[in-house]
C-alpha cells in the first residue's frame, strides 16, 4: 500500500459568545425562500406594564416575554426634557409602572436576548409616541390656581358613586363614574386638568387597604388643589419645530447605539427611488411565479434572522425630521406598507372606507391587530385575528411561565379555563393563513411552509445562515489503496465517488443516498451598477458582502439555500464618473453555479432551474440582487442601484477543459483517493485551501 498523503485538520464552528451550543436545525429548508409577510407571531400590547392604581395587571420582562414565545412588542415612549431621553410608561402620574424605565433599557433587554439567540425570526417593535413630559415649576403653577369650589362636582361626585372603594381604585373610578364632572371642571379651569394626577400621587401615601369616605375624600381633594410642588405633566410637542427636532434626534441615537443599522429591517434597505414603496405594492405578489413582473419586496426570513422592525406610531409629522435615506423606522401614517388595526374584523382607513384585514394582507401590507382590549378574553375576536392573516396579534392575555413553564410548547395543553391567548401548534411563529394558506398555495403553486422553516427552537444560538448545518472536520486521512477515514459532524457534500470538504461549508442536511449524483447547473447575469463615488469597481467586484449578497439574491429567485450558489463577479466595462455626478456606472458579469447535494429533499431539478434561468424576469432579479446586496452592507451600498441586462443559463465546465498539472512539477495539488469496493466512502478531494506536500513511498 502506497501512502499518497495525510493531513489533521482542526476546523471549528462559530458559536455565539455565551450562547447555548450551536444545534444544526434537521428541518428541510429547500423550499423557495420564504419572506417576512409570510408569517404569523404572538404579540404583548403594553409590553412593559407593571400593576399600579388604575390598571392592575403586569406583565414578565421582556425577555422572559421571548423565552416564552412572544416576537412582538408594544412600547410607549414618552420624550423626557428633563433628562433628555425616553422614557417608557402608559400614564404620566398615574400608570407609570414598567418593567425597563427607559427605551435604552427596554432596547438592551431585547438585543441581549438577541445576541444569545441570533437565529430569531425578526422581532416586530411598535414605538408609540405618547407626547413629551416636562416639569411644572411651582412659580409657573401659582400663576393659574385650581380652587376647591372649581372641583366641588367631582368631590361630591366622587364621594357619592365611589364611597367605600378601596384608594388604589378611586382615581378609576372617576373616571369611568365622575368623567363629565371632572372634564367640566378641566374645561372652566385648566389649571383643575391635572387633578387626577394629583390625586394618585397622594393616593400612593395611604395603606392600600383604606377605604374612601367623604372627610378622606375632602382630605385628598384639598391637598390637591391647594399643592404647591413641581409636578411631571403630559405635553404636546409636534407644535414646536425645536422640540420635534431634538426629540427626533434622540430617537436615532438612541436606535443606533442600541439596534445598530445592520440589524434593523428599514425603508431604506427595502425602497429607494426607483424602487418606491408605492411600486414596490403595486407590483407586489405573495411569490414569484403568480404573474409576469410580480414580487414580494419583503426581505427574506433567512436574510432577516436576527433583525428587528421598528414601526413608529402617533408620529408621523417627526418623519421630515428623519433622512429617508437613513430613517431606521417605518412610521404609520407615512408608509403603507405597515398598518394597525386594532380591531380584527375590519378598520377605518383615512378615505373613510372598510377593508378588513386580508385584504390589505393580499396587496404585502404587514398588519398588527389586538385580539383582545380592555384585558377582556373575547374568543370569537381571537379567533377573527388569527384567520385575519395579519402578522402580528398582540394580547395582554399571552401565557406566562406559570401558565406554561416550557413555553409555546405547553400552549396547546394549557388549561382554557385560563383564557389566554397564543398562536396554534406551539410554536413561537407560524406560517400565515392568508399569505400561505394551503388553498393559497395550491393555487399558485407556491412553495411550502412550516412553522420550522420560520424559526427552529432547537438552532436558535446558531449564527445566522449556519442553523441549517455547519460542518467540522477533525481528521482526514486518504490512501490510494485502501479505504478513506473521514470524521466529521454534519453533511459532506458527496457525488459518487467524490466527496467535497471545504471550511465553510454550510449545507442543509441531507441523507446522500449511495448513488444519487449531484446536481450542478450554471448561469451568467450581467447587470449595470451606479456605484457610490467612494466605491471603486475593483473594490466593488472584490467585496466579499457583496458576493454573498449577489449569492443570496440568486438564491432567492431560484428558491435555492444561498449555500448551494457560488458566484464570481468581474468587471465588464465602466463609465467612470464626472464632476457634477454622484455615481459611477459600471457593467458586472456574474458567473455563478448552484449545487445540488445528493439527497437533498427538494423540489429543484436541473430542469426546473434551467427553466427559471430562461425565463427570468430581469426586473425582479435585479431587485433581488440590490436588496441582498444592501442587507449585508446598507451603510457602503445605501445608494447602490443595480439594473439587471440578462440572466442566462450556460453550459457548466466539465473537467475535460479544465488546466492539469502534474505533481511532480512541485504544484499543491487536492488529495484524491479512489473508491474501492462495496461500502468504501467514495474518493475524496480537499479544498484548494488547504495545501500539503504529497510524499510517495
Amino acid at each position: 500500500m502506497k501512502l499518497f498523503g495525510s493531513v489533521l485538520l482542526a476546523l471549528t464552528s462559530v458559536a455565539h459568545a455565551g450562547a447555548s451550543k450551536c444545534v444544526a436545525s434537521k428541518v428541510d429548508h429547500s423550499s423557495s425562500p420564504l419572506h417576512l409577510n409570510h408569517a404569523q407571531v404572538l404579540g404583548s400590547h403594553n409590553s412593559y406594564h407593571l400593576r399600579s392604581a388604575v390598571f392592575n395587571y403586569s406583565h414578565p420582562v421582556l425577555t422572559a416575554q421571548l423565552d416564552g414565545g412572544v416576537r412582538a412588542f408594544e412600547l410607549d415612549i414618552f420624550y423626557d426634557f428633563t433628562i433628555n431621553d425616553y422614557r417608557v410608561l402608559h400614564v404620566v402620574g398615574a400608570d407609570e409602572g414598567t418593567n425597563c424605565k427607559t427605551l435604552t433599557e427596554c432596547l438592551s433587554l431585547l438585543q441581549a436576548w438577541s445576541k444569545a439567540n441570533p437565529s430569531h425570526f425578526p422581532f416586530f417593535v411598535q414605538l408609540e409616541f405618547s407626547g413629551g413630559i416636562k416639569k411644572s415649576k411651582p412659580s409657573e403653577s401659582n400663576k393659574k390656581t385650581c380652587a376647591f369650589s372649581d372641583v366641588a362636582g367631582v368631590t361630591s361626585c366622587t364621594a357619592r358613586k365611589c364611597y367605600g372603594v378601596l384608594v388604589p381604585g378611586v382615581v378609576k373610578c372617576i373616571g369611568e363614574k365622575c368623567a363629565m364632572e371632572a372634564f367640566g371642571a378641566a374645561t372652566a379651569n385648566s389649571a383643575c386638568a391635572s387633578l387626577t394626577v394629583c390625586l394618585n400621587l397622594e393616593i400612593a401615601k395611604l395603606d392600600k387597604a383604606t377605604k374612601l369616605t367623604l372627610s378622606l375624600t375632602n382630605t385628598l381633594v384639598k391637598a390637591c388643589v391647594a399643592s404647591d410642588v413641581a409636578k411631571e405633566t403630559k405635553v404636546s410637542i409636534q407644535a414646536d419645530a425645536l422640540e420635534v427636532k431634538a426629540a427626533a434626534a434622540k430617537l436615532l441615537s438612541v436606535l443606533d447605539a442600541h439596534w445598530p443599522s445592520t440589524r434593523r429591517i428599514a425603508p431604506k434597505d427595502i425602497f429607494n427611488t426607483s424602487f418606491s414603496e408605492a411600486a414596490a405594492m403595486k407590483n407586489y405578489c405573495s411569490h414569484a411565479g403568480i404573474h409576469p413582473n410580480c414580487s414580494n419586496f419583503w426581505p427574506t426570513v433567512e436574510s432577516s434572522r436576527g433583525k428587528a422592525l421598528f414601526w413608529l406610531t402617533h408620529a408621523p409629522w417627526m418623519e421630515p425630521y428623519m433622512s429617508s435615506a437613513t430613517r431606521p423606522v417605518f412610521v404609520d401614517g407615512v408608509d403603507k406598507s405597515v398598518q394597525k388595526a386594532d380591531d380584527p374584523a375590519s378598520w377605518l382607513i383615512t378615505l373613510g372606507a372598510e377593508a378588513n384585514i386580508s385584504s390589505k394582507v393580499k396587496t404585502g401590507v404587514l398588519v398588527r391587530t389586538r385580539s383582545d382590549k380592555d384585558l377582556k378574553y373575547d374568543a370569537s375576536r381571537r379567533d377573527a385575528a388569527l384567520v385575519s392573516g395579519a402578522m402580528v396579534v398582540s394580547t395582554d392575555l399571552f401565557p406566562t411561565a406559570v401558565d406554561a413553564p416550557k413555553g409555546p410548547a405547553d400552549w396547546a395543553g394549557m388549561n382554557k379555563l385560563l383564557k389566554k391567548v397564543h398562536i396554534p401548534g406551539g410554536m413561537p411563529v407560524r406560517c400565515n393563513p392568508v399569505t400561505t394558506g394551503s388553498a393559497h398555495w395550491k393555487a399558485s403553486k407556491g412553495p411550502r411552509c412550516t412553522s420550522l422553516m420560520l424559526e427552529d427552537p432547537v438552532s436558535l444560538s446558531c449564527a445566522p445562515g449556519t442553523a441549517m448545518g455547519t460542518t467540522t472536520i477533525t481528521t482526514i486521512t486518504t490512501t490510494t489503496n485502501t479505504a478513506t477515514t473521514v470524521t466529521a459532524k454534519t453533511t459532506i457534500t458527496q457525488t459518487n465517488t467524490v466527496v467535497s470538504i471545504t471550511s465553510t461549508t454550510t449545507n442543509p442536511p441531507s441523507s446522500n443516498k449511495p448513488g444519487t449524483k449531484q446536481i450542478t447547473v450554471s448561469g451568467e447575469v450581467k447587470f449595470v451598477a451606479n456605484l457610490p463615488t467612494s466605491v471603486s469597481a475593483a473594490s466593488f467586484v472584490k467585496d466579499a458582502k457583496v458576493k454573498l449578497g449577489v449569492e443570496k439574491g440568486i438564491a432567492n429567485k431560484l428558491r435555492v439555500p444561498a449555500a448551494w450558489v457560488s458566484a464570481t463577479l468581474a468587471i465588464a466595462a465602466r463609465r467612470l464618473s464626472i464632476p457634477g455626478r454622484r455615481l459611477a456606472t459600471s457593467n458586472i458579469n456574474v458567473d455563478f453555479t448552484v449545487t445540488i447535494p445528493p439527497g437533498s429533499k427538494t423540489s429543484q431539478s436541473a430542469a426546473s432551474l434551467k427553466t427559471s434561468l430562461t425565463s427570468a424576469n430581469s426586473t425582479t432579479f435585479g431587485t433581488a440582487l440590490l436588496s441582498a446586496i444592501k442587507a449585508e452592507d446598507s451603510a457602503t451600498y445605501k445608494d447602490l442601484q443595480v439594473t439587471v441586462s440578462s440572466v442566462n443559463h450556460v453550459a457548466p465546465k466539465t473537467m475535460a477543459n479544465l488546466p492539469t498539472r502534474k505533481p511532480s512539477e512541485g504544484a499543491s495539488v487536492p488529495i484524491v483517493g479512489f473508491a474501492c469496493h462495496g461500502s468504501v466512502l467514495s474518493l475524496v478531494a480537499l479544498s484548494l485551501a488547504v495545501l500539503f506536500s504529497a510524499t510517495l513511498s
